[in-house]
């Protein structure tokens, strides 16, 4: 038996030592992707039990330390480890060259585990001090992460669509970074600086945070904290999600190439959006609802884009783990609503409002990046595991179809649970009901179990 995935067809020959085709040419040592992949999988784990003991994370109004820190277990720990793990396999293979150093990968990501874990920690303690100096690990593994896919952008031609979208997100990735270790430190205070001269290293660098936090305690705290939000999720997360699936949608579903002027178009419009937006948001201006306007435009451009791909596909039927990618897309229509909504000039923030907000980030984190990322990982992760273990074989004898390395069962139970996850969170959300919340936690950590299991039964194959 032969594998159905084009991927696998393009990667690989018939014959015993030929070479490696254009689909896993660079392709990393297959612990570099997989470490971080597994450290998301477990970081969505907790969510689930964090929210069974804290209900009131959706019940109540976002700004206290338990939201801020089940938000970056979920932005950082969940969403940024398999961000991470995806770009350190599929920008070297994309672009058809190596990655730079998979030794900064390994400090990359003993950094990053140590850094949002700890900030975690930190951000349900309270303890911003603390917070602050995680945070600089994290930062420092994203900075060597930053310099290590820029070094190998750099030794590939540049593809318009996913080399913008990688360049731009890893430029605002490097954004959210800085503003968020300066509202780390606005949060702080520095008596030691009257009594540290600045010549020296430490009182330098104690009068340079001091300044920090002097200069953005002049901004409204809540504003502050939204445009660092809205930069890491729209600006990261969704303009790689944007760029990059320009380029799997069609591998995956056996679709053209998308048109080049639509993709490029609406990566710029949404670069523009997320810098209109970043100050809007920051300065409370009534303009922030035109920049969400762009915003939407940008992604309705994308949406139609993808739609005329499936159109245009030569496999009739949809896999699960494209399914599931594409009910993620199909949340960007609530979420790009409530974008609307919530940006409308003058709107007053009422305790409907606040639980307004707090779907907003609910349905962005777990409906749109959350369906998406478990429908690429189940296409990347049995890839990866299938030519480690059956490349050899490929042209000797049969081998297995990709989809034999995972259970169906589980795959369907995972979907479904998680589904009825996020509508029951959203419910106990919209009705500030902490039962109803903490039914939906367990349906969601129910369905992250089954993704665990299956995990665990394609990496046995290895």
């Amino acid at each position: 038996m032969t594998p159905s995935n084009s991927a696998v067809q393009a990667a690989t020959t018939a014959r015993a030592g030929s070479v490696v085709g254009p689909a896993l040419q660079g392709s990393p040592a297959l612990h570099v992707p997989l470490r971080f992949f597994v450290v998301g999988w477990l970081a969505l784990m907790a969510l689930p039990p964090a929210l069974l003991l804290r209900p009131e994370v959706l019940t109540t109004y976002h700004y206290n330390q338990y939201v801020i820190a089940l938000t970056h277990l979920g932005g950082l720990g969940w969403i940024g480890s398999v961000v991470f793990g995806a770009l350190y396999q599929l920008v070297p293979v994309v672009l058809q060259t190596r990655l730079h150093s998979e030794r900064l990968a390994r400090w990359h990501f003993l950094c990053h585990l140590i850094g949002f874990t700890g900030m975690v920690w930190m951000f349900w303690e309270w303890d911003l001090k603390q917070v602050g100096h995680y945070g600089s690990v994290l930062a420092f593994g994203a900075g060597l992460g930053i310099y290590n896919l820029v070094r190998t952008m750099a030794r590939a031609p540049w593809q318009r669509g996913v080399s913008l979208a990688v360049a731009s997100a890893l430029f605002w990735l490097a954004v959210v970074l800085a503003v968020g270790l300066g509202v780390t430190a606005a949060k702080c205070t520095y008596e030691s600086a009257a009594r540290l001269s600045p010549a020296s290293p430490l009182g330098a660098l104690v009068h340079a945070l001091d300044a920090t936090a002097t200069y953005l305690k002049r901004f409204d705290q809540i504003g502050l904290m939204h445009a660092h939000a809205h930069v890491g999720v729209v600006g990261v997360y969704l303009m790689l999600l944007v760029g990059v699936s320009y380029k799997l949608v069609p591998l995956f579903a056996l679709s053209p190439s998308p048109h080049p002027t639509r993709s490029v178009v609406s990566l710029l419009l949404l670069n523009a959006a997320v810098i209109g937006s970043f100050f809007t948001i920051l300065h409370r201006s009534p303009w922030k609802v035109a920049f969400a306007a762009l915003g939407v435009l940008a992604i309705g451009l994308y949406l139609w884009e993808v739609l005329r791909l499936l159109r245009q596909r030569r496999r009739p039927v949809l896999d699960w783990p494209l399914r599931y990618f594409l009910t993620g897309l199909v949340w960007l229509g609530p979420v790009c609503g409530l974008a609307l909504y919530l940006s409308w000039p003058g709107l007053a923030l009422t305790p409907r409002v606040g639980q307004l907000e707090n779907l907003y980030g609910l349905w962005g984190l777990l409906g749109v990046l959350g369906f998406c990322l478990i429908g690429m990982l189940y296409k990347i992760v049995p890839f990866l595991v299938w030519y480690h273990r059956y490349g050899p074989w490929i042209g000797r004898q049969s081998v297995p179809a990709l989809e034999e390395l995972y259970r169906h069962g589980l795959l369907c139970a995972g979907y479904a649970l998680h589904l009825l996850g996020l509508v029951g969170l959203s419910l106990g959300t919209l009705l500030v009901h902490a039962p109803t919340v903490r039914y939906g936690a367990v349906c969601l950590g129910t369905g992250v179990l089954c993704h665990l299991l299956n995990t665990g039964h394609i990496l046995a194959g290895c």
